[in-house]
């Protein structure tokens, strides 16, 4: 499912905000400051409220989101093609750049991505602050179905949501409680997860997940005799944050964290330089 963006989802809410919080959402700035970027689903959402569908306005709209379409699709296969031959490079303990940093110079350079290029940007600025415990992460729509009874859940449903952001603790050595999400200019807390990300799933696709969620609940019935009465059940929707698999060992990161801060100063914020006994400088 591809989301489009959504520039009024952003909180105005400040003061609430934690110490760990409000420093996610200045490293998330100043990535977005030193790497701005144009978008096709940006300009989808921005020209999809032209009236007239066959303008002049609307025709070159049309030619400027392909455009944009297809120079992502080669940046990302250049990347990848590129960070392939320094992951042989380490192999043979040949001095190579980390992968993120293939991704930075391109977004420099280009200066176009979508969601993905501007979460790996933050995360790239999380590294320059030395918070290595953070991680690309996606969105899922969950629908539980729970048996009123007995509270019990009885089974679900998922679909993933066609986005990409970072989760990190902030230096708290725990769990990756907190979201940043360049994409739609927010830093919070991965238990306003649901408020944040429940609005880009569309009713359709809402309606999809339930009707796959009813239909694994009445295959489980029919195998054990039971009888399906729809009000007897709950379908209870939340976002489940799917972390990705960390390509890079924390060793490869501050050699990365090094990189970063000597290519793109303006991204460390923090002088968080640790110690060999762990203390904070």
């Amino acid at each position: 499912m591809e989301i489009k963006f959504n520039p009024f989802l952003n909180s105005l809410n400040f003061g609430a905000k934690s110490k760990e919080v409000r420093k996610a959402d200045d490293i998330m700035r100043a990535a977005t400051a030193e790497f701005p970027m144009m978008s096709y689903t940006r300009a989808d959402s921005f020209y999809s409220s032209c009236k007239n569908q066959l303008s002049e306005n609307h025709r070159r709209a049309s030619m400027i989101n392909q455009y944009l379409r297809s120079n992502i699709r080669a940046m990302r296969r250049s990347v990848k093609a590129e960070t392939s031959s320094a992951g042989m490079a380490r192999m043979l303990d040949m001095t190579a750049d980390a992968p993120i940093i293939y991704t930075l110079d391109a977004l420099k350079r280009k200066k176009i991505g979508n969601c993905s290029e501007a979460a790996e940007a933050a995360l790239a600025s999380l590294y320059a602050n030395c918070y290595y415990n953070s991680r690309l992460a996606a969105p899922c729509y969950v629908v539980s179905v729970i048996d009123k009874e007995t509270g019990r859940t009885l089974t679900g449903a998922t679909s993933e949501i066609d986005h990409v952001f970072v989760v990190s603790d902030m230096g708290k050595n725990k769990e990756r409680n907190i979201i940043i999400d360049p994409w739609f200019g927010f830093a919070d807390y991965k238990t306003k997860a649901n408020e944040r990300y429940l609005g880009l799933v569309s009713a359709l696709e809402k309606e999809d997940t339930i009707i796959r969620a009813e239909s694994k609940l009445l295959d489980k019935l029919r195998k054990k005799g039971i009888d399906y009465d729809r009000k007897n059940y709950i379908f209870k929707e939340k976002i489940f944050i799917d972390e990705k698999q960390d390509k890079e060992d924390k060793t490869l990161k501050k050699l990365a964290s090094c990189k970063i801060r000597e290519k793109y100063p303006n991204l460390m914020l923090y002088n968080r330089r640790k110690t060999m006994y762990g203390e904070e400088k």
